[in-house]
Parts: structure tokens; C-alpha cells; sequence
């Protein structure tokens, strides 16, 4: 499938998806609540949208990190003191 098309598919399949994500976090956010963790991740989300997005813009960005991190965690089995792993 080229770029273009990848673009265009993730528009179609997750632009829906995403508004429903962020709508939620919109009104889970505006709740009063105790749960530290909770109110912590909502406001990652959100000063983080913009980043957590530009999987849309472009087509030539993998949707997951899966492969390469499955490259490093090979590489760095056993190997604890390496910066990377």
C-alpha cells in the first residue's frame, strides 16, 4: 500500500476513534477526583495530543514500535547496564 493510501486509511479507521478518545478525556478530565494516577495520565494525553496524533499525517509512520522494540529487547537480554535497554 504506498503512503498516501496508509494516510488515507488511518483517517478513515481511527479519526473516529480518536475524537471519542478525546472527548472523553475532555469530560473525565473536568471530574473532581481523588485518583492521582488517573488525573496524571488524562493530562499526559492531552499535552501529548498533538504527538499522539501524527501517526495520521503520515503515512510512513508505523502505527506501533512493536518490531523495533522487539530488535532491542533481543539485543539487550541479559545486558542490564546498557543506557538503551
Amino acid at each position: 500500500m504506498s503512503y498516501d493510501e496508509k494516510k488515507e486509511k488511518r483517517q478513515e479507521a481511527s479519526r473516529t476513534i480518536l475524537d471519542v478518545f478525546w472527548s472523553w478525556v475532555e469530560e473525565t478530565s473536568a471530574l473532581s477526583t481523588t485518583n492521582e494516577n488517573l488525573t496524571k495520565a488524562l493530562n499526559y494525553a492531552k499535552n501529548q495530543k498533538k504527538y499522539l496524533e501524527t501517526f495520521l499525517e503520515d503515512g510512513r509512520l508505523p502505527i506501533s514500535n512493536n518490531s523495533i522494540r522487539g530488535k532491542y529487547q533481543t539485543l539487550c537480554h541479559g545486558k542490564k547496564s546498557l543506557a538503551f535497554c
